[in-house]
């Protein structure tokens, strides 16, 4: 699809803080290109924007997940059940830019669906209503959003509003690599030094985890 709508999503300045959701499915152009596994690094926006003053950054925080929903018609996914990939101040320059956000912490694709939240947090303003990035829009309930200048949106908990359903989605592109990836070979042992067969073995930070055989 042409991304020629716009709109106030994944960051909506016009209000003091916001929440934004979306599924994005595996043979969309931002993810059909991507070899997996891969770690995502980071990604682009493409905002067009008429407040200056939001090139100075604003705090954006964002997490991703890999999952098999189709959309969120059934309500948010919780940030608890994602990976936290980025936290920390955006330039949103004025006009119309490449926005671009490198993660603090790759995210590890394993392909399929990928869903992204996206949290303003509360500020102690709010900017123009034209602060907007270009958007698809699907025929589906793909995303949810909430916003407010007064209500601190929980991103473990967010609101389960029926306003929230939403159909438009950023123009995304992830950077990713393939050139990341090792081997991690050992037993875990219980206190009697035997094999444990079952055990949860996780990468802090990486998002993967396995089981021993």
């Amino acid at each position: 699809p042409i991304a020629d709508y716009l709109e106030r999503v994944p960051m909506d300045f016009y209000y003091k803080n916001s929440l934004y959701e979306t599924v994005f499915d595996e043979t969309c152009w931002s993810l059909n290109w991507i070899t997996t596994p891969a770690h995502i690094t980071g990604l682009t926006w493409y905002n067009s924007f008429t407040s200056n003053a939001l090139s100075l950054g604003k705090p954006t925080v964002i997490w991703l997940g890999n999952t098999d929903l189709e959309d969120l018609s059934g309500g948010w996914i919780p940030s608890t059940d994602l990976t936290l990939v980025f936290d920390g101040n955006v330039s949103y320059p004025m006009g119309q830019n490449w926005v671009n956000v490198m993660f603090q912490t790759p995210f590890y694709y394993e392909g399929g669906n990928l869903v992204m939240l996206v949290q303003r947090p509360m500020d102690t303003q709010y900017y123009d209503s034209n602060d907007k990035f270009y958007c698809y829009t699907l025929g589906n309930l793909t995303a949810r959003r909430v916003y407010s200048d007064n209500t601190v949106f929980d991103p473990a908990n967010p609101p389960d509003a029926a306003t929230g359903i939403y159909h438009y989605q950023p123009k995304t592109m992830f950077y990713h690599t393939t050139t990341m990836f090792g081997t991690l070979t050992g037993t875990v042992r219980d206190p009697q030094n035997q094999p444990v067969a079952g055990a949860t073995v996780t990468i802090i930070g990486t998002g993967q985890t396995t089981l021993t055989d």
